[in-house]
Formats: C-alpha cells, sequence, structure tokens
C-alpha cells in the first residue's frame, strides 16, 4: 500500500522520507510489497497502518475532501489526534514506534475489536471458547458488567453439569 501510494504522489513519498528521518530507518524500503518480514513484529504492523492511514487522510484533504467528523479507534486515535491538531506528526510516529516496541516487547497476547456484534454474541463466543476470566471486553461499563456476570454464570453451570454427571 504504502509502496503505491508514494510512487504515485511526491508530497507523500516526502512524507515517508521525513517518517524514515525521525525514526532511522528506510520506511520506503521495509514498506515494499517484496518485503517478506514487512509486518514481521507488531512494531511494524503499527507503523506501517498509522503511515498508511496519513498518507490517505494527506491526499484526501489535498484533493479538497474534508472530513467534518474525524473518528479514530485504538492505533487510528492518533491519526484522529493530528487530524484535529492536538498532536503532531512527528509526535505521533515517535510515540507509535515506542508503542508498537513495548508490544513486542510485552507478555503474549492479542487485541482485536468485535464490533458491530451484539454484546451477547460476544459473551456467547467467550463462553463457548472457556475464556471467562481470561479475555477482557471493552464495552460500556454495564455491558462489561453484564459480560463478566454471564460468562462467570456459564462457566459455573457448565462446571457443575459436568461434576454432576461423574
Amino acid at each position: 500500500m504504502i509502496e503505491k501510494i508514494i510512487a504515485a504522489d511526491s508530497d507523500s513519498a516526502a512524507t515517508v522520507a521525513r517518517a524514515s528521518a525521525i525514526l532511522g530507518r528506510d520506511l520506503a524500503a521495509h514498506y515494499r510489497a517484496a518485503n517478506e518480514a514487512i509486518f514481521a513484529c507488531n512494531r511494524d504492523i503499527q507503523i506501517g497502518v498509522f503511515l498508511a492511514n496519513h498518507l490517505h487522510l494527506s491526499l484526501l484533504q489535498r484533493a479538497g475532501i474534508r472530513a467534518d467528523w474525524p473518528l479514530g479507534l485504538s492505533l487510528g486515535e492518533y491519526n484522529h489526534l493530528i487530524h484535529i491538531g492536538a498532536l503532531s506528526f512527528e509526535d505521533a510516529l515517535q510515540v507509535i514506534d515506542e508503542r508498537g516496541r513495548l508490544y513486542d516487547e510485552g507478555p503474549r497476547g492479542i487485541m482485536v475489536s468485535v464490533f458491530p456484534i451484539e454484546a451477547e454474541m460476544v459473551e456467547n463466543v467467550i463462553a463457548a471458547l472457556g475464556l471467562s476470566g481470561r479475555v477482557a471486553v471493552g464495552l460500556y461499563k454495564r455491558r462489561a458488567s453484564r459480560c463478566s456476570r454471564a460468562s462467570a454464570t456459564r462457566y459455573t453451570r457448565s462446571s457443575l453439569r459436568s461434576k454432576k454427571r461423574r
């Protein structure tokens, strides 16, 4: 994605060159489709997604397209903060680079977005996979609490059924 954008747009190529200088590594070379290790670590995923989003936003803005309601989820929040002027591109890039590094060095785990589905469906999946107590669900407080109670109840019920059968 980044390779195609910078090949077609000199301003985007300049942005990637600036990002490369900030991070001290050649991002244009790294984010080429031919690079088999393009997303070998979380740090590379985070920088790549952030940079691709930033380049797309810049292209849209230069085309005269204005976003009245910028949004961002998780990593996308940094693009949102740049868009509204609350954070500079340089600062966001450095924070995201460090964020990715810390994810790589941290304990094993995974973060996923489970939307747009009903909270009950998430509860059912967690219970069915036997992940009660090992999964944090980021929902509104009331729903998160309900999800925890429902998972615990299902886990307890299935445990009791197993014990009765023995």
